[in-house]
C-alpha cells in the first residue's frame, strides 16, 4: 500500500511511539542516562553548532577538554577549513521597530543577502501558502510571511513576485517540513525564520510597510577533528594493523542555521564520550583513537579530511611516520544514535555515496558478512539471557533478517562517515539507531527535552557489548593464519577516494572582447550536486 502524502507523518510518529515502547532487553543505568544528560546538555548550550558558528568552535574545545579528563593520551586537534555559509547581519524593520530574524539555509550556492538598503515592500500573510490563502492580496514587490508548516508553498510566493518570505515559527514542526525547505536549486530569493513575539508581530503586520536587511556569505571556516588515543591491553605487533578508529561528530545543522540545537546529533557525541570512560577503565586488545570531527553535517566532510590528513596518502608526499599510522588502522567504526527507538543495528553502507548500488551491493556487504553473524551471535545470546526478542535491542543492517535489506530500518536516508572509510579501502562500519524516522532532526526543535535518554542509554549499553563483542572476534581471526578474517583487508575493497580540482569560469557579458567563458568564478560560488552525494547537507 502506498502510504498518502499528507498521512506520512502521522504514520512516523506511531511507527516511532511503537519500537519505543518495546519492553527493553537491557536493563537501563540512570547513572548512564545523566552522564549521556550533562554532555548532550553542555553542547546544545550553544544555539547552533553548524561549522562557521562560535558554537562549533566552542563544541571543539569542550571535547577536546572531556578526552583529556577521560584520561585518554595524545589528545590533539587538527584544523582544516569548509566552506560554510556564515550570518553576518540580519534584521526586519517593522512599524518602526527593529526585530531579529534568522536567515535560512542559502538556496543551493544563493544566500539570504540583500542590497545594502534592503528590501522593502507590504506585509503579506499568507498562512499555509495556498492559492486561496493569496485572494485579494497583491503578491508582488511584497514580503511574504508564511506558516513554517506550510511545506513548499514558498515557491508559490516566489512565482507571484515576492522579494523576500519570512517563515513564522510553529509551535512544533518535524524533518519533512525543514527538508521542503532546502533547495538545490540557486533561487534568488530571500528566506528568513522569525521567532516568538516577533512572529506573532509580523502575523498581525500584514499590509504593514516593512523593510528587511540581510548579509549573508560563503565563507572559508575553520573546523576541528579532535583526536584521542587509548592504548590496547594487547594490541597485533606494531608492523600490524593495530589500532580501530572509532568516531563520532559534534556539530549541528538546520534548516535555520543560525538555530541548530541538534541535540539528537550531540547523542553520538555522549555515546561516545561514555564508550571512551567504559573503555580506559577497562580497554580492549586493540588500540582505539578516538575521533570527534565538526563537520559531518556538510557532506562528510569531517571525516573525509581526517582521512586525508591520516588514513591516505593524498599528495603521495607521506613520510615514513605518516606510512607507519595509514598502516597501524585496521578498521573504521562510527556511532550515529539517537533517542527515539531503543534498537541499535551494525550497518557497512547507506545512503551517502551508496557505493555499489542495489544490482552489485552484495558483492561489499558480503565482505563484512562473517563478522555480522558473529555480532549477531552475541546479540542474541544477549537477547536470550533477558528473555527478550533480539530486534528489541539488535538488528542487522548488513546480512539482513527475514529478507529486509539495511534500508528498510533507516527511515531517515542518513549519511554514515564510515562509508567515507569504505571509499578510502578502510572497512568501515557504523552502529546506528535504527526505526528512527529522526523526526526533529535539521529542525530548531532538536533539543534534549524531546529526547528519549533512557532509549539512547539503553543503547549505549547495547553498543558496549556490541563494539568489544567486534574488536574480540576481530582481533581473533586477525592473530589465526588459518582463520577466515572477519572484516576485508584494504586490498579487498575498491579504492574509490579521492580529490577533484577544478577552475570555475563563466562569460563576462560585460566584456565585449570576449564570447567564451574565460573569467574565473570564486570557489565560494561553486555548488555540485551528484546523483548519490547530492548538495552539501546531511
Amino acid at each position: 500500500m502506498r502510504w498518502p502524502r499528507r498521512f506520512l507523518p502521522l504514520f512516523f510518529s506511531l511507527f516511532v511511539a511503537a519500537v519505543s515502547t518495546a519492553t527493553p532487553c537491557f536493563a537501563q543505568n540512570p547513572d548512564v542516562a545523566a552522564r549521556l544528560r550533562a554532555d548532550i546538555s553542555a553542547l546544545t548550550a550553544f544555539p547552533s553548532r553548524v561549522p562557521g558558528t562560535p558554537g562549533n568552535a566552542a563544541a571543539a574545545t569542550l571535547v577536546e577538554n572531556r578526552f583529556k579528563q577521560l584520561g585518554l593520551t595524545n589528545v590533539r586537534s587538527d584544523q582544516t577549513f569548509v566552506t560554510a555559509p556564515v550570518t553576518q547581519s540580519a534584521s526586519l524593520t517593522l512599524g518602526g521597530r527593529q526585530l531579529p530574524i534568522l536567515p535560512l539555509y542559502p538556496n543551493h550556492v544563493v544566500a539570504s543577502t540583500t542590497p545594502p538598503a534592503g528590501l522593502s515592500g507590504p506585509i503579506v500573510y499568507a498562512g499555509q501558502g495556498r492559492p486561496s490563502d493569496f485572494n485579494g492580496q497583491l503578491v508582488e514587490g511584497s514580503i511574504v510571511a508564511l506558516d513554517f508548516n506550510s511545506g513548499m508553498a514558498w515557491i508559490t510566493a516566489a512565482d507571484l513576485g515576492a522579494k523576500a518570505i519570512i517563515f513564522l515559527e510553529p509551535q512544533i514542526t518535524g524533518r519533512g517540513q525543514a527538508e521542503r525547505k532546502f533547495t538545490y536549486l540557486p533561487v534568488e530569493m530571500p528566506r528568513y525564520y522569525v521567532r516568538g513575539a516577533a512572529a506573532d508581530a509580523v502575523r498581525a503586520a500584514s499590509g504593514q510597510s516593512a523593510t528587511v536587511k540581510s548579509h549573508v556569505i560563503w565563507k572559508q571556516v575553520p573546523v576541528r577533528n579532535v583526536l584521542g588515543y587509548l592504548p590496547g591491553k594487547n594490541p597485533p605487533a606494531k608492523d600490524k594493523p593495530n589500532t580501530v578508529i572509532v568516531s563520532a561528530y559534534y556539530d549541528s545543522m538546520s534548516v535555520v542555521p543560525d538555530l541548530a540545537p541538534g541535540a539528537e546529533a550531540a547523542g553520538s557525541m555522549a555515546a561516545m564520550l561514555e564508550m571512551a570512560r567504559r573503555f580506559k577503565a577497562n580497554p580492549p586488545a586493540h588500540n582505539v583513537l578516538f575521533v570527534a570531527n565538526g563537520a559531518h553535517h556538510m557532506a562528510l566532510a569531517g571525516v573525509r579530511n581526517f582521512i586525508a590528513g591520516h588514513v591516505i596518502d593524498a599528495d603521495g608526499k607521506a613520510d615514513e611516520a605518516k606510512k607507519a599510522e595509514m598502516a597501524s588502522y585496521r578498521a573504521f567504526i562510527g556511532l550515529d544514535l539517537t533517542s527515539n527507538t531503543q534498537t541499535v543495528g551494525m550497518f557497512a553502507k547507506s545512503w551517502f555515496y551508496n557505493q555499489m548500488t542495489v544490482g552489485s551491493e552484495n558483492i561489499l556487504l558480503n565482505q563484512f558478512s562473517n563478522l555480522a553473524k558473529s555480532v549477531g551471535r552475541y546479540a542474541q545470546e544477549q537477547a536470550d539471557k533477558k528473555g527478550a526478542p533480539i530486534e528489541e535491542a539488535f538488528v542487522d543492517g548488513i546480512t539482513g533478517r527475514e529478507g529486509r535489506t539495511w534500508r528498510s530500518y533507516l527511515p531517515a536516508q542518513i549519511a554514515l562517515d564510515s562509508e567515507a572509510a569504505t571509499m578510502a579501502a578502510l572497512p568501515g562500519l557504523s552502529f546506528v539507531t535504527a526505526n528512527d524516522a529522526r523526526l526533529l532532526q535539521d529542525t530548531p526543535f532538536d533539543t534534549v527535552a524531546a529526547m528519549n535518554l533512557p532509549n539512547l542509554a539503553r543503547q549505549v549499553e547495547s553498543v558496549e557489548g556490541l563494539l568489544r563483542r567486534t574488536l574480540s572476534d576481530v582481533a581473533e581471526a586477525d592473530s589465526n593464519p588459518k582463520a577466515t578474517p572477519l572484516l576485508p583487508e584494504a586490498s579487498a575493497l575498491s579504492k574509490n577516494f579521492g580529490f577533484l580540482v577544478g577552475r570555475g569560469i563563466y562569460r563576462d557579458v560585460k566584456n565585449a572582447s570576449s564570447f567564451l567563458p574565460d573569467s574565473p568564478l570564486p570557489d565560494e560560488q561553486i555548488g555540485v550536486a551528484g546523483t548519490q552525494a547530492l548538495g552539501a547537507v546531511v
